[in-house]
C-alpha cells in the first residue's frame, strides 16, 4: 500500500499537471479560456493574479515577454508551479530509496516548499 505521502505528492504532481495542460490547451491569442476571473466578474475590477491563465498560456509556449504582458508576477509563479513538479518527482524518488528515513525527507520537503511558496507570492500575501 502507498504511504499518504506518496499519494499526497500524486495528488499534488497530477494538479500542477493539470495546470499546465490547461495552459497548453487555452491560448491567449484566441481568447478561449472557460474560466473567468470571478473578482473582475462580481468587481469590475481586476485583481492581483488577472492575466494568469493567459500568460501561463503564453510560458508553455516559451512566449516569456508576452507572458509579463498578462501579469508581471506571472513568470514567477509559473516557475513555481515548475520547481514544485520536479520536486514532487524528486522527493518521492527518495522516500522510495531512503523509506526508512521517511521524517526527514518530509521535512525538508515541507520546508523547501514553504520557502519556496513565500518567496514566490510575497507580492501576492502582502495586503496594503
Amino acid at each position: 500500500m502507498k504511504s499518504p505521502y506518496t499519494i499526497i505528492n500524486l495528488i499534488f504532481a497530477g494538479i500542477i499537471g493539470a495546470i499546465f495542460l490547461y495552459s497548453g490547451i487555452f491560448s491567449s491569442a484566441e481568447d478561449n479560456h472557460p474560466v473567468p476571473c470571478v473578482h473582475k466578474q462580481l468587481t469590475g475590477e481586476e485583481c492581483r493574479t488577472c492575466g494568469f491563465s493567459n500568460a501561463f498560456s503564453e510560458l508553455v509556449r516559451g512566449n516569456f515577454s508576452e507572458a509579463k504582458s498578462f501579469n508581471p508576477i506571472a513568470p514567477q509563479v509559473f516557475i513555481f508551479f515548475l520547481l514544485q513538479l520536479m520536486m514532487r518527482g524528486f522527493f518521492l524518488l527518495m522516500a522510495t530509496k531512503f523509506h526508512g528515513n521517511l521524517k526527514e525527507i518530509i521535512l525538508a520537503d515541507v520546508i523547501f516548499s514553504v520557502i519556496l511558496f513565500l518567496w514566490t507570492f510575497r507580492q501576492l500575501l502582502v495586503f496594503w
